[in-house]
């Protein structure tokens, strides 16, 4: 009598392999896509703050350029994008920075740049 031993897998171990390879699947891209979240999170608070330190250096600049020592001052439009490109545009920022990223905000006549939510 002999017997004939079969090796492999039975199909509730196959079944049970896909099943936990699926559930850590599930968590991996779980942690990318909070990862990616965040990571615009982070990518709008930097926008906000260099465009904040770019309005910080033109006060600055327009606060110590006098019409006498031949150094016209920068007046940026009010509205976001037409800002951007001008502070781009007078060296006050060397990044791109989208407009989707930072919402321009004033008070009391100053201009300062909040992370979009």
């Amino acid at each position: 009598m002999s017997q004939k031993l079969f090796r492999g897998f039975t199909a509730l171990e196959l079944i049970a392999v896909v099943c936990v390879l699926l559930i850590l699947a599930g968590i991996l891209i779980a942690v990318f896509v909070s990862g990616k979240d965040s990571a615009v999170g982070l990518r709008r608070t930097n926008a906000a703050a260099a465009l904040n330190g770019a309005e910080r250096s033109l006060l600055d600049y327009n606060s110590s350029t006098a019409p006498g020592l031949g150094q016209d001052p920068v007046s940026p439009p009010a509205d976001g994008p037409g800002r951007i490109a001008a502070l781009t545009v007078a060296g006050f920022i060397a990044s791109l920075i989208s407009t989707e990223d930072v919402i321009l905000m004033q008070t009391n006549g100053i201009y300062y740049w909040a992370p979009a939510p």
